[in-house]
């Protein structure tokens, strides 16, 4: 009797349409795996396009466009690219918040960053006042 391998062993079936679902749980529970080898317990993922700049790379690019082209179209592109570049910047400015915050000893603190001013942002450690009465429907 022939001795039959395991199906994930299998490349020509771990690589068909019909194994799509393992292979998306094993990109699931690869990380996790090593998240939890790591100590991490909490993870924030920010999603946004790989076509926002930082301000740095921004600038570099506007210097360049200056310097290598005078088409109006490519320097309001360069501009744009400028302008797109404080949504970077706030995810990064928001991550480096985050993290800090998530290694202090004690971080109970309340996040809090008002929208309309990213710049004024700061723990806010007052306890929330808790709901009183039962509820009624």
């Amino acid at each position: 009797m022939a001795v039959r391998s395991k199906a994930y062993q299998s490349e020509d079936f771990i690589h068909s349409v019909e194994a799509r679902p393992v292979r998306i749980l094993a990109e699931y529970a690869e990380p996790l795996a090593r998240f939890h080898r790591h100590g991490v317990i909490d993870t924030i993922v920010f999603m946004g396009s790989a076509r926002f700049l930082s301000r740095e790379a921004a600038e570099a690019q506007i210097a360049a466009v200056h310097q290598q082209s005078s088409d109006a179209a490519d320097i309001r592109m360069a501009e744009q690219a400028l302008a797109n570049a404080a949504y970077y910047e706030a995810a990064r400015q928001l991550a480096f918040r985050l993290t800090t915050w998530a290694r202090r000893p004690s971080h109970s603190a309340i996040l809090s960053a008002p929208v309309a001013d990213q710049g004024s942002w700061k723990p806010q450690t007052e306890a929330q006042p808790k709901p009183t009465g039962s509820a009624s429907g």
